[in-house]
């Protein structure tokens, strides 16, 4: 018969406080991440912030969402959509319940910021020429697809 390996009682082993101490860990990480995620949610959208710049000085930004085909303005808490089906030549004649025309009315006090989407890129420059033409300043940013977007004030 084999003898048994005799083990001295003079240690104290810490591996079970140690996995312990790390499922704890884990489970903190988890419940952080989790509330993290809910708080974002799936619909979560970019808030941007307009800093003054040299180039549009004090003046109001009016965000516009472009997607390669509508312009979407947000005006005092109001989306304003408009289609354009000429992109070289948007034309502010309809009055003033165009976007152009909102604007070109106001380009000593507002600018346009641009959301531009992936499927704006292509036609994006012949749009902002035609806003420069009028006289209104421009400013832009990419943006996601499908994430929504507003102004922080």
């Amino acid at each position: 018969m084999s003898k048994r390996p005799t083990f001295s009682s003079d240690h104290f082993d810490l591996l079970p406080l140690i996995n312990i101490l790390m499922c704890t860990l884990a489970c903190l990480l988890l419940v952080t991440l989790s509330m993290a995620t809910l708080s974002i949610g799936p619909g979560a959208g970019e808030g941007w912030v307009p800093t003054a710049s040299r180039h549009a000085g004090s003046r109001i930004p009016v965000l516009i969402e472009w997607d390669g085909t509508e312009l979407i303005a947000h005006i005092d808490k109001t989306k304003l959509r408009e289609v354009l089906s000429n992109v070289q030549n948007p034309s502010p004649n309809r009055g003033g319940d165009s976007i152009l025309g909102f604007l070109a009315s106001r380009k000593e006090s507002h600018y346009a910021l641009f959301a531009v989407r992936p499927s704006g890129f292509a036609s994006f420059s012949e749009l902002a020429a035609s806003f420069r033409d009028w006289g209104i300043s421009v400013g832009y940013e990419p943006i996601v697809q499908d994430r929504p977007v507003r102004l922080l004030k």
